[in-house]
């Protein structure tokens, strides 16, 4: 079988979550089944943790200026096409082969379509549809984006498989052997710094913390501004003196942001909207309690080893916040859970699981039952 992957994605310097999510894959994927050959197609020369996967994966860089998946991708599915094409964030091309699967994160941009631009809508709108006509499968990483798109599109749930994303560890030791970056206890957030996220209400309950606690607490907030940024920056000088504990870091490399989050008092995650939720267990896996929201597919990532509150109930993000921090045996018990939890998620579970849509979908049952 030759797997296509559109790896795009996986080559971006500065990484979110889509693109952490390519890169894992591609390489959990690659040693599973050595008969399996690859094809990663980008416009750009891959980074060195991407180039040597393997005898069985070769690269096709295919520079390109501008509509690389819908023109450039294209071609290449017209010309010489695998037997399956892997997308794994959101596009398909045009000239799609029969034979493909797509991995569909979220619909963020149906539920807060204010956070997102009128062109960002209809081109996210627009491959939706196209997965819908053409996509051989779809994947989702949580339950809670199978069954939204399942409802909002009209796509049998037998065309949709929930794959979870994994966790990985490798880098647990050196994070923990690392200098605390403040002396200060504080609390952390990673996310892109948007009003999707809900920090103007994790703004408020921080300073509503800290009025009725007066601890030394500060919050860190790692991420690059989104739409939403201006008002969430004046949302922070609203808070008067408690505007000096709290700090924008701007975007943070993997081992930044992890080194922040292994030495935080909690991670802090009230995010109104999430397709999986990736921060949640790298602190489980770092051993830092979490307080996330409540809603979305948030509580299928954390189960029963995050303080879930309402994103929309300041008063209860505070009082998460103050759970945390006065109280050790919570927190100990907190990351205990957290360890557990994240045991249930691995790259490699989810290369197999991939890897067995592909392999069914080669196999000509696309649109038949789930593969899984």
């Amino acid at each position: 079988m030759i797997v296509g992957i559109d790896a795009n994605p996986a080559i971006k310097a500065q990484r979110t979550g889509t693109e952490t999510y390519a890169s894992e894959i591609i390489k959990a994927m690659a040693p599973l089944d050595r008969s399996v050959l690859y094809r990663l197609y980008a416009k750009q020369e891959p980074p060195p943790e991407l180039r040597d996967l393997g005898p069985n994966v070769a690269w096709r860089v295919m520079p390109f200026k501008c509509g690389w998946t819908l023109a450039r991708l294209s071609l290449e599915m017209m010309v010489d096409p695998p037997d399956v094409l892997f997308v794994p964030a959101h596009t398909l091309p045009i000239l799609t082969p029969k034979k493909s699967v797509i991995m569909i994160h979220d619909l963020a941009f149906d539920h807060f379509p204010e956070v997102y631009g009128w062109r960002r809508r209809i081109l996210h709108r627009y491959d939706v549809r196209l997965a819908r006509r053409k996509a051989g499968h779809i994947l989702t990483p949580s339950e809670f984006t199978r069954h939204d798109l399942a409802d909002r599109y009209r796509v049998p749930l037998t065309r949709i498989t929930c794959v979870h994303h994994g966790i990985g560890r490798s880098g647990v030791p050196w994070i923990m052997s690392t200098k605390p970056p403040f002396l200060q206890p504080y609390f952390f957030y990673i996310g892109r710094i948007e009003s999707k996220k809900n920090i103007e209400r994790l703004l408020q309950a921080f300073g509503t913390f800290k009025n009725a606690t007066h601890l030394p607490h500060r919050l860190l907030l790692g991420g690059k501004p989104g739409l939403g940024y201006a008002r969430i920056r004046t949302a922070c000088e609203s808070l008067g003196s408690i505007r000096s504990d709290v700090e924008f870091l701007d975007y943070l490399s993997d081992d930044d942001a992890h080194r922040h989050m292994a030495h935080a008092e909690a991670l802090v995650y009230p995010s109104l909207f999430e397709g999986f939720g990736m921060p949640i267990l790298d602190a489980f896996a770092l051993g830092t309690p979490v307080i996330a929201s409540n809603a979305t597919s948030l509580p299928e990532v954390a189960g029963d080893a995050a303080i879930l509150v309402d994103p929309l109930d300041v008063k209860a993000l505070a009082q998460a916040m103050c759970d945390i921090a006065t109280d050790r045996h919570l927190r100990d018990a907190l990351c205990d859970r957290g360890k557990t939890q994240c045991r249930s998620f691995s790259w490699q579970r989810a290369g197999q699981e991939t890897l067995a849509v592909l392999r069914y979908v080669w196999n000509g049952s696309a649109g038949a039952e789930n593969p899984r």
